[in-house]
C-alpha cells in the first residue's frame, strides 16, 4: 500500500517599496532652497540648503547689463563664492538641483532665485551693513518702470517719471522704513507744499523721514502718508519720460504698480 506525502510548497513574495530616486526628489520646487547670502571683502559668498540627494548643482550668477554666467557643481556642494564682486550693483542668483551630472541628460528641479543689491552705496555702505538688502523695480500697468531721469540721481528734486525698463541704478528702489530709496540714497518726495494736491509734485530727495517721504504699498496702489496714490499722467502713461504725481486714489490703471524682484 502506497502512502502519500503531500508537500506544501510555501512561496514568500517579498515587497519592497522602491527607494525615492534622485529623480523623483526633485519635484519639489522648494528643494533646493537658499539658506544665506554674506558679502565679504571682495566676494559674495552663496550658501543653501538640500535635502535631497543631488549628483549635482547648476548655479548662474547675472548682472544688468552682462550676459549670464553658469556652472556646474558636484552634488556635495552647498556654496558658491562669487570672487570680484562689484559694490552697488544688483545681483541674481539662481540655483537648480540635478539628479546626474551631465546638463543634457539630467532631470532637475525648477531654478530658484534670489536677487541682492551688493553693499557699497550710501543707502547699503560695506562699513555699516544692514543685512542683505534686496532690491524692487517698481513695474506700472502699461509695463514702464519708476524711475529717476539719469542727470537728476543725486540732485534735491529729481524728477521722477516712468521709462523702458532697464536694470540701471535709477530704476532700483529699496523699502525700508516706509521710505522708497535710491542706490545713491535720496527718497521718494512729494514736494511738500503740494502733500494733499491732486497732481502734486513727486520728486527725489535727502532722506529726511518726514511724511512726504512716507509711502506704503496698498495691493496694487502706493500709497503717501497724506492717503494719494502715486499715479502715472493718464496721457503719458505708454510714454518714456512720462509724469509722475499724486493723486486721489481711484485704482485706475494708472496708478497700479507691481512691486518685483529685481
Amino acid at each position: 500500500m502506497y502512502k502519500c506525502v503531500v508537500v506544501y510548497l510555501v512561496v514568500v513574495v517579498a515587497c519592497f517599496a522602491p527607494s525615492a530616486s534622485k529623480a523623483g526628489c526633485t519635484e519639489p520646487i522648494n528643494d533646493p532652497e537658499f539658506h544665506g547670502i554674506v558679502e565679504e571683502r571682495t566676494s559674495i559668498v552663496v550658501n543653501w540648503l538640500a535635502d535631497c540627494d543631488y549628483s549635482s548643482f547648476n548655479f548662474r550668477w547675472e548682472r544688468p547689463g552682462k550676459p549670464a554666467a553658469q556652472s556646474q557643481l558636484d552634488g556635495g556642494e552647498r556654496r558658491f563664492i562669487l570672487k570680484n564682486r562689484h559694490s552697488n550693483t544688483v545681483y541674481t542668483f539662481s540655483l537648480q538641483g540635478c539628479d546626474k551630472p551631465l546638463v543634457g541628460r539630467s532631470t532637475c528641479t525648477e531654478w530658484i532665485s534670489e536677487t541682492i543689491l551688493s553693499c557699497g552705496s550710501r543707502t547699503n555702505p560695506c562699513e555699516h551693513p544692514r543685512g542683505i538688502v534686496h532690491p524692487v523695480r517698481l513695474k506700472s500697468a502699461t509695463g514702464k518702470c519708476l524711475d529717476v531721469h539719469a542727470l537728476d540721481r543725486g540732485k534735491n528734486g529729481g524728477r521722477v517719471q516712468v521709462w523702458d525698463c532697464n536694470g540701471e541704478d535709477q530704476q532700483t528702489w529699496i523699502f525700508r522704513d516706509k521710505a522708497l530709496m535710491t542706490t545713491n540714497g535720496k527718497c521718494l518726495d512729494v514736494q511738500f507744499d503740494q502733500q494733499n494736491k491732486n497732481g502734486g509734485r513727486v520728486q527725489v530727495w535727502d532722506c529726511n523721514g518726514t511724511p512726504p517721504q512716507q509711502w506704503r504699498m496698498d495691493g496694487k496702489t502706493i500709497r503717501s502718508a497724506a492717503g494719494k496714490c502715486l499715479d502715472v499722467h493718464f496721457a503719458d502713461q505708454a510714454k518714456n519720460g512720462g509724469l509722475v504725481q499724486v493723486w486721489d486714489c481711484s485704482g485706475e490703471r494708472q496708478q497700479r504698480w507691481n512691486g518685483q524682484s529685481w
